[in-house]
């Protein structure tokens, strides 16, 4: 028995070691400008003159850091790589509104011009999205929430409370 626990540890440990030689070194990037996911499993950008781009492997793109803006053409390539961030926070607002009409920012609702989130907690209630309010994750989608009451419901079953939330957003539209 104690040969067995030695020798998982022995595996286990260079699993962890091949792992992180793996990873070392390797950014992690966000691709920022990704709004949805078709139904084919495409990812879909909105490139900074509006239109929307299948992502392939060979999608034109400008990366800043971690970040990744795939582009339609090699005319938008240029034009945002030479004014990445006189554009950033003017794409960043159209992304995230083309976020909230596809459906794909979780439980916010609302985008205004100052770049301000809105969102229709699954009790109903209207959050005004900050640093501060609480959050969770579901499937890569963010839900923000009013209250430490509607979080531990959210903990106790995410997929019902998230289904919730989308219900009253879509009265809210009406």
């Amino acid at each position: 028995m104690k040969k067995r626990i030695i020798v998982n540890i022995f595996v286990l440990s260079l699993f962890l070691v091949g792992t992180s030689l793996l990873y070392a070194g390797t950014k992690h990037s966000h691709e920022a400008n990704v709004i949805k996911v078709d139904k084919d499993g495409n990812k879909i950008a909105l490139c900074g003159c509006g239109h929307e781009v299948k992502v392939t492997s060979s999608t034109a793109k400008v990366v800043d850091g971690d970040d990744t803006y795939y582009v339609c053409s090699d005319k938008c390539q240029a034009a945002l790589s030479q004014n990445l961030n006189k554009m950033k926070p003017a794409l960043q607002l159209k992304v995230e509104k083309a976020k909230v009409k596809a459906g794909t920012m979780g439980n916010v609702y609302h985008v205004g011009e100052d770049g301000a989130l809105t969102a229709k907690c699954a009790c109903g209630m209207d959050v005004k999205v900050t640093d501060k309010t609480i959050s969770r994750t579901l499937n890569g989608e963010k839900y923000y929430l009013c209250s430490d009451g509607c979080a531990a419901q959210f903990d106790k079953n995410p997929a019902k409370v998230a289904e919730m939330a989308k219900k009253k957003m879509k009265k809210k539209s009406m």
